[in-house]
């Protein structure tokens, strides 16, 4: 595979409708879980005076809040003086993601930073690495790998939580919630999906879990059939932000948007729009351009024999009606 090599100068990401959202200033729903970190632990690698280069490859390019997140990550780079090569497929499959990473490798880049589309298929990438004495590093998506030096991501359960809470709160604890994962085994779907659950079990509502894969089409196909055979039908909770607005379309376009509230995560453009609108109830705000500047920053401190955190959980952020122009 050809390997492309992107050198990335400076990336402007305010003012337009795909850029990255400014940190709110006032946010209305306030973290409930503080940043977690693990003890920290030794390098991968020995110091090294070498050119440093760094290997990404993240979701796919053409989703918003990954496209915002690799670009950050880019500009970092560039601005520490490393060369950054991005391996991101335009779509997110994971065979694909796989072949690119495994072609990279077999160019002994100094580390590889990977957002997992399936965090399960990495064990012979990771057992290649470690014997060319490659870290790998992760973001957004956990790999359950000892051998991975950093994880970087929301705290995705406790934001499930922070959305469970809400939709108690409007429900009054009574009804049906339609509570989306992502693909099955997915770290981050499944605990973004583990938080909503948890909550709105412990408030006495029902719960009716299923996975629409992360793939807009399939979300508004089981949402549609929830609202056609489920009468008591009052949330649905989509994992990412393409499909959770994409639902919140097909709710209104049913004329349930007064009965049937929509809690998505991420809170991209279309996300804002909808919340703004009425349309859409609420969002989770995820740090990805914090997420993808610090986890180069973090490749570059153990490459050159420094230590970092294991693991950085970062608290998502309630984007509701009151203020979702703040994230514009």
């Amino acid at each position: 595979m050809k390997r492309a090599l992107l050198l990335v100068t400076a990336v402007v990401l305010a003012g337009c409708s795909s850029s990255a959202t400014p940190s709110p200033v006032a946010p209305t729903v306030a973290p409930t879980v503080a940043p977690t970190v693990a003890t920290t632990v030794a390098p991968t690698v020995a110091t090294t005076a070498a050119p440093i280069t760094i290997a990404y490859s993240g979701y796919s390019t053409s989703n918003t809040y990954w496209n915002i997140l690799g670009k950050a990550a880019a500009a970092e780079a560039t601005a520490k003086g490393v060369t950054f090569v991005d391996v991101t497929a335009t779509v997110n499959d994971s065979a694909t993601q796989l072949a690119a990473v495994n072609s990279e490798l077999t160019q002994k880049p100094s580390a590889i930073i990977i957002g997992s589309v399936d965090n399960r298929v990495w064990g012979d990438t990771i057992t290649k690495a470690q014997a060319a004495n490659i870290p790998i590093l992760a973001v957004d998506t956990g790999i359950d790998n000892p051998y991975i030096s950093a994880l970087i991501q929301t705290d995705n359960e406790g934001a499930g939580n922070l959305i469970g809470d809400l939709i108690c709160k409007n429900t009054g604890g009574k009804g049906t919630v339609l509570v989306l994962g992502g693909t099955v085994g997915a770290q981050s779907g499944d605990a973004r999906k583990k938080g909503v659950e948890d909550k709105i079990k412990a408030c006495g509502m029902t719960d009716d879990g299923q996975y629409g894969n992360w793939d807009s089409v399939t979300d508004v196909s089981i949402a549609t059939a929830a609202i056609a055979s489920v009468p008591d039908l009052v949330a649905i909770f989509v994992p990412h932000s393409d499909g959770a607005a994409a639902v919140a379309k097909a709710v209104a376009d049913k004329g349930k948007t007064a009965k049937i509230g929509v809690y998505g995560f991420d809170g991209s453009a279309a996300e804002l729009t909808a919340i703004l609108a009425g349309t859409e109830t609420a969002s989770i705000h995820q740090d990805n351009v914090s997420m993808g500047k610090t986890i180069v920053d973090d490749a570059i401190t153990i490459l050159q024999g420094g230590t970092v955190q294991k693991t950085v959980l970062i608290p998502g952020i309630v984007i509701d009606k009151t203020n979702a122009a703040t994230f514009q």
